[in-house]
């Protein structure tokens, strides 16, 4: 949201950053791990759907390792079930891939289900299964995007925010400290939010809008992790005009603020390139 430097995020959230920017990729790796998820469920694909999941929770488990995320065990004990399914083939998959040499064909046994009812029985189920596989996430995930994502109606105040004037105890402008004069606000309406201030520091805060009373909720902490609250009145003057006031940190605060395009900085404009002649490296 706001003009984070690299090195106060954390290695998770330098992960999550990265992997969440890009939506073509991040559609490419929801893909990767829903693809081979689906052929495991046929017997005819399952060692194709063992293999890619093998290489692809190879992938996260470094990463979730590397980067600290906290899921380490759980995506090896995915990792760990794609091997074993796996298995059983190493000796064809040798004899293929290593040794240049022919590989006999696994035999698919009948359905051992005798009656032709109680198989129709079984394929419905089968059927079934696989669409609550399918339609289950899908739902929570349309769902979720309509919440939060980008299917979700955005606020008044969602966006990135930027000081023009500031006012603090009495103080404008640069008279203040740069440790507690504004450049940046950022208001997300999940409810969290970010100061920016003018020594680039970044705090991070939490933002309870009432848009009836035209009134915002900051809930922040002090390096003893003791969380104060306070309370700003804001007036929307004109669309992307914002005037807030009330006392924050023991000062009684005075800003004005504009609204930032949702591409505002160069990591977010540079946009999607089929075919790059020249390096854009920054």
């Amino acid at each position: 949201m706001l003009a984070w430097s690299v090195g106060d995020m954390s290695p998770m959230g330098l992960l999550w950053t990265f992997m969440g920017f890009s939506t073509p990729y991040t559609v490419f790796a929801g893909l990767a791990e829903a693809v081979p998820g689906v052929l495991l469920l046929w017997r005819r694909t399952a060692m194709l759907g063992a293999l890619i999941v093998a290489a692809v929770m190879t992938n996260i488990v470094l990463l979730n390792f590397c980067y600290d995320v906290p899921v380490k065990l759980f995506s090896s004990h995915l990792l760990a079930m794609a091997l074993f399914l796996a298995t059983p083939h190493a000796m064809r998959l040798a004899a293929v891939l290593l040794f240049n040499l022919p590989a006999q064909p696994v035999p698919l046994r009948p359905d051992p289900i005798g009656p032709l009812a109680l198989g129709r029985v079984a394929w419905v189920a089968q059927v079934a299964l696989i669409a609550i596989i399918a339609i289950a996430p899908a739902f929570h995930a349309v769902r979720a995007a309509r919440e939060y994502g980008f299917l979700a109606k955005r606020s008044a105040l969602h966006g990135t925010w930027a000081v023009d004037s500031f006012e603090r105890g009495g103080l404008t402008g640069r008279e203040n400290a740069t440790s507690v004069r504004w450049v940046m606000f950022g208001i997300n309406d999940l409810g969290g939010g970010a100061i920016q201030f003018a020594n680039g520091a970044t705090r991070q805060v939490g933002v309870q809008v009432n848009a009836g009373m035209q009134t915002m909720l900051i809930r922040y902490g002090d390096e003893q992790q003791k969380y104060h609250t306070d309370i700003l009145s804001y007036v929307v003057r004109e669309p992307g005009i914002l005037d807030v006031q009330g006392a924050f940190e023991g000062a009684t605060v005075n800003a004005t603020l504009h609204r930032l395009p949702a591409d505002w900085s160069l990591l977010l404009g540079r946009g999607f390139h089929w075919i790059s002649e020249v390096p854009f490296n920054r």
